[in-house]
């Protein structure tokens, strides 16, 4: 446990030094005059890209008994033959993203520690980028990405873990507005996310059709029930088996009503829902209701996980959006410190709470031998 306590506090006092020796700021999505005080930059400093090593590292140099599905992962890279591309890519269980990511670090020399450094990369890279596209708070944004568990959860989802944090960024380029442009490079960022797990292209087409839908705290409880029981309905209709099935049938074992969410979905279920309520409460600007639109959504799909659940896998690409929303909301409202650090005490105990009870975390092994 203790090397993730290390993450965490590094996560907390690096981006935190990393803002105080930064002094020039300007804003690169959000123009209003509240998110100019706090918006983000570009520049990188060097604590940024400090901090942005360790985190790479120490996920990138795991052990392949750190994470639930490791262990696979690293089988696979041991059969796959870069002499025979056409083949390995025929017989991989795998989408071709990662497929032909693994061949390549294959080719080049590289063992499967390598692959894992470049995966993470992508992986920590894309969602510390989307942070600094559009977090107001950076630092906090940082420190939750890591507290929430999204940082951790690559590790008992590889190729998933990619393809949510390349969602995640790809969503920043048209949260605000829609150019042409901007739809550009989401296409091509959710094309490369579904190369490493197919599900991303359904999660792109339910945020273009919400991305303008505005939430507020009067009728979130009422669409979590609706739209639970609804979605409920459509799931063990067998009707989302077959959708999906068509985008990769090795995902029609997602609608398996057979398979339960256990004490732990509803710990996640009910510290999520509470979070984006509260985020609610504190009434998003314009241009961050997207994020509490998506957030909820992710609530229903935690929801549907206590009863079917391969669901919590949809939930990921939707919660993750709570890194950006409650930094930028808790600026926006000018909240007081000290709600700021009871959330991340809050925050703290369900970090441990998740390494305790989810995957294969526990103890960490590294292949770095000091």
């Amino acid at each position: 446990m203790a090397p993730y306590v290390v993450i965490a506090i590094i996560a907390l006092v690096f981006p935190w030094i990393s803002r105080v020796t930064a002094r020039k700021y300007r804003p690169i999505v959000t123009k209003s005059a509240a998110n100019q005080a706090g918006a983000s930059t570009r520049r990188i400093t060097i604590m940024d890209l400090v901090t942005l090593l360790v985190l790479i590292i120490f996920a990138g140099t795991r052990s392949i008994f750190v994470g639930t599905d490791t262990s696979i992962y690293a089988v696979f890279f041991t059969r796959i033959d870069p002499g025979d591309w056409a083949l390995s890519i025929e017989a991989s269980p795998f989408e071709v993203g990662y497929t032909v990511l693994a061949l390549v670090v294959k080719m080049f020399g590289g063992n499967f520690t390598t692959l894992l450094l470049v995966a993470s990369t992508i992986t920590v890279g894309a969602a510390f980028w989307a942070i600094k596209r559009i977090a107001l708070d950076v630092p906090l944004a940082i420190l939750l990405y890591v507290l929430l568990a999204f940082y951790l959860t690559p590790m008992n989802l590889l190729r998933q873990g990619v393809a949510v944090s390349l969602v995640l960024l790809a969503s920043t380029f048209i949260i605000a507005r829609v150019r042409l442009r901007g739809l550009i490079v989401f296409l091509c960022l959710i094309g490369v996310a579904a190369s490493f797990h197919a599900t991303a292209v359904i999660v792109a087409v339910v945020i273009l059709l919400l991305r303008r839908v505005r939430i507020t705290f009067r009728n979130a409880l009422w669409i979590l029930t609706v739209g639970a029981a609804g979605v409920t309905a459509i799931w063990a209709s067998g009707w989302f088996s077959a959708v999906i099935a068509l985008v990769n049938p090795r995902y029609e074992i997602y609608g398996d009503i057979q398979a339960t969410g256990g004490l732990g979905s509803y710990l996640i279920l009910g510290f999520t829902i509470v979070l984006a309520l509260w985020a609610l409460v504190l009434r998003p600007a314009r241009e961050d209701a997207p994020l509490a639109t998506l957030v909820l959504v992710g609530c229903i799909a935690l929801l549907l996980g206590t009863q079917f659940i391969y669901a919590v896998r949809f939930a990921d690409y939707f919660t993750i959006f709570l890194v950006l929303l409650l930094p930028n909301v808790l600026k926006t409202a000018e909240v007081a410190t000290g709600r700021r650090v009871f959330l991340v005490l809050v925050s703290a105990a369900y970090y441990i709470a998740y390494l305790s009870n989810f995957g294969d975390l526990v103890p960490y092994r590294s292949t770095i031998s000091l």
